[in-house]
């Protein structure tokens, strides 16, 4: 068994909502691959993080929003 199937990609489900890792410090916002782990399973039914294609696609959404809000603001400043 290849220990790469008990990684998983997980990013704080809310923005600026820091989410804390079981050693104490905290998941980047950015999201990162951890082990899974009971802990992280309840923290994904809680609704704390986001997991792999989940994650995945609200990453995407988060960066477009930002695109917009860019392009938004610059076309306001005109």
């Amino acid at each position: 068994m290849s220990s790469n199937t008990n990684m998983i990609f997980l990013i704080p489900a809310k923005e600026l909502v820091p989410v804390r890792k079981p050693d104490g410090g905290y998941l980047s916002f950015d999201g990162e691959e951890v082990a899974r782990s009971s802990y992280w399973v309840r923290r994904i039914n809680d609704g704390d993080v986001l997991a792999d294609a989940k994650a995945k696609k609200h990453k995407t959404k988060l960066a477009a929003a930002a695109k917009q809000a860019k392009a938004d603001s610059e076309t306001k400043g005109e």
